[in-house]
């Protein structure tokens, strides 16, 4: 967006880019709606609390998520996939121009990989850009564009159609792989 962060207020970068790590730890004590409610602090005043808009958005996500039947169990009660799932929509919550994820489906079941699809899809046709790290192959292969890294060093960047891009990642796979 042609800003450097380093010259934005704290706040402003926290609403700029919204950032889920891999196997990310919370606080046990907080439940899942404490949890996707730490997404909107950023657009809270220190002292305030949640207002409406806040409630509204950690709502949505609470469903679009599937999370409503987790919302009061605390994070110590949850698998975690769930665990993840309600990280995922602290993240979403900031609802930040910018998302960036490492592994933001480790331990997550299938269904829900599934949703986390439609719903990083359903962002980047919001003109929410998207960057996630992804070690599995079926899922990274669905992306727009594909940055493929070995050791640490970038191979190639295209779109996953790309016979280039299938080439090298056989490479990188040491032919143990066969994309179809």
């Amino acid at each position: 967006q042609g800003l450097h962060l380093r010259n934005l207020p704290i706040k402003e970068r926290a609403r700029r880019v919204a950032w889920l790590g891999q196997q990310e730890q919370g606080s046990d004590d907080l439940t899942v709606s404490d949890v996707v409610m730490l997404g909107r602090l950023p657009y809270q005043s220190l002292g305030s609390t949640a207002d409406s808009r806040d409630e509204a958005i950690v709502q949505g996500w609470l469903e679009q998520l599937q999370l409503m039947p987790l919302k009061d169990k605390r994070l110590t009660e949850l698998s975690s996939g769930e665990r993840q799932r309600a990280l995922l929509g602290r993240a979403l919550a900031v609802q930040a121009p910018l998302l960036l994820m490492d592994e933001p489906i480790a331990h997550v079941d299938l269904p829900s990989q599934s949703e986390w699809l439609k719903t990083v899809r359903q962002l980047t046709r919001q003109d929410t850009t998207v960057v996630s790290v992804l070690h599995d192959l079926n899922l990274a292969m669905r992306a727009d564009h594909v940055v493929l890294m070995h050791q640490g060093q970038v191979v190639m960047q295209s779109t996953p159609h790309d016979t280039q891009l299938h080439q090298a990642l056989r490479e990188v796979f040491q032919h143990c792989i066969a994309i179809h």
